[in-house]
């Protein structure tokens, strides 16, 4: 068996021109895809790393050197993509790689190895070309949970999250007006530009690629992709002018991004978990950050240092907005508080329990809106705390969205519902199922 292997890879070579294997187009993929999960950063069987090509390159546990420029019979990394012993083959619990792929590895150790991504250091999903996302299902089998949703700059409709695509929905008659595609496998936070010519989308795929796609509102055309990460990204956000954004995903980092350029300008490592929610003050001289690590912080751009952490709470922290003044902040999470905190000591001012787990939160002027894990949505005086009202769905309410003008509430629910209020009286416009094709 291992004969007939090694004749078919044989075969192969002799069909893959050595100068047609780009380790950028053909491989990192690969490695990013089918072997990152076990050998990053976060986990390294045998001590071995493949994030990035200086890492790649180190040797592991065996002590065997794994790429040795033009002999793939003494490198330790071929022979575990080839190997048929189950228990040193890579990747194990998978699938091996097809005799292609192997054969694309090994054309490219014999042609010596080169690297065409840039920096050696640079994580491999940052090198990669933009991968083509499959199309969303024709019609949904089920619903999905509305992880997050963002309103139009007219308030008249909801983009919403989705299955490789961001719906757009009619708010007033709930009928779908566009499907988004080329978009990651799960849409985790959606940011509208301020004049709303662009929506931007935090997304990815657990333990392999993370994204953050830009894309006109009118028709849904793919700009291209702002950012990318070894895990998925969690939330995004515009800054109030529109020349800036912040990311944050499950890597723990934080990511500037220069609007103008499409380019990261910063990547900072301020969490040691999942950066669940990112959020702007008023003036855009400052963000802030929620995380799976039990804390949230700020951040002054302007003086590119942090601020302040807050460390009240007890589990993982997965919303955060200023209080309107820019002095203080809120913060929510999976031990069902709202604290609120002072940003020049960062004491804790005040904290409001709950009987669920809460998710990313809203504010606009002097209303702060809670999702939870109780079907409501619930509206709080932001000076105050003063509870002033409810919002209910027939389900968890996992995500919320204020139309620009800050007249309109929408929630999206587990259950794929997105139910929207008028809040100058708190009646309901509209309830739907936002999943297309769902019967």
């Amino acid at each position: 068996m291992r004969l007939a292997l090694l004749v078919l890879i044989f075969v192969m070579v002799r069909w893959i021109n050595a100068a047609d294997v780009s380790f950028r187009r053909d491989l990192a993929s690969v490695l990013v895809q089918k072997c990152l999960v076990c050998h990053g950063p976060k986990k390294a069987k045998g001590s071995y790393r493949v994030d990035t090509f200086a890492k790649l390159l180190m040797q592991g546990d065996t002590g065997e050197p794994m790429i040795t420029a033009g002999k793939p019979g003494m490198s330790e990394l071929f022979y575990r993509l080839s190997t048929k012993d189950a228990d040193e083959r890579m990747p194990q619990d998978d699938d091996p790689l097809s005799p292609e792929v192997v054969a694309k590895f090994k054309q490219w150790i014999e042609a010596g190895a080169k690297f065409d991504g840039g920096d050696p250091k640079a994580l491999l999903a940052t090198i990669l070309p933009p991968p083509n996302h499959p199309d969303p299902p024709a019609a949904y089998p089920r619903a999905v949970p509305i992880t997050a949703l963002a309103f139009g700059v007219s308030g008249e409709s909801v983009f919403v999250s989705g299955y490789h695509e961001i719906s757009q929905w009619n708010v007033a008659d709930g009928k779908l007006q566009q499907r988004i595609k080329r978009q990651g496998e799960r849409t985790y936070g959606l940011s509208i530009s301020p004049h709303g010519k662009w929506l931007a989308a935090a997304s990815g795929q657990p333990g392999r690629l993370g994204e953050v796609r830009l894309f006109h509102t009118a028709d849904g055309k793919l700009d291209g992709v702002l950012a990318t990460a070894t895990d998925v990204m969690l939330d995004v956000a515009f800054d109030p002018a529109g020349e800036r954004l912040v990311a944050g995903g499950a890597d723990g980092q934080v990511r500037l991004i220069d609007f103008e350029s499409r380019k990261v300008t910063q990547t900072l490592g301020l969490h040691s978990d999942w950066v669940n929610a990112v959020t702007w003050d008023n003036n855009g001289s400052r963000f802030a950050t929620a995380s799976r690590d039990h804390t949230a912080k700020v951040y002054d751009v302007t003086a590119n240092k942090s601020l302040v952490t807050f460390a009240g709470h007890g589990k993982n922290v997965r919303g955060v907005v200023f209080h309107p003044g820019g002095r203080e902040l809120f913060t929510s999470g999976m031990d069902k508080k709202v604290q609120r905190w002072r940003i020049s000591d960062g004491k804790r001012v005040r904290d409001i329990g709950f009987g669920a787990e809460l998710f990313k939160l809203a504010r606009h002027e002097n209303f702060l809106f809670v999702p939870a894990a109780d079907n409501r949505v619930r509206r709080y005086q932001a000076n105050d705390q003063k509870h002033v009202g409810d919002f209910p769905l027939d389900d968890w309410a996992v995500s919320v969205a204020l139309s620009p003008d800050g007249k309109r509430l929408a929630a999206g629910g587990f259950n794929g519902q997105v139910r929207v209020w008028n809040l100058e009286d708190a009646k309901e416009i509209n309830s739907f199922i936002a999943v297309p094709g769902l019967k």
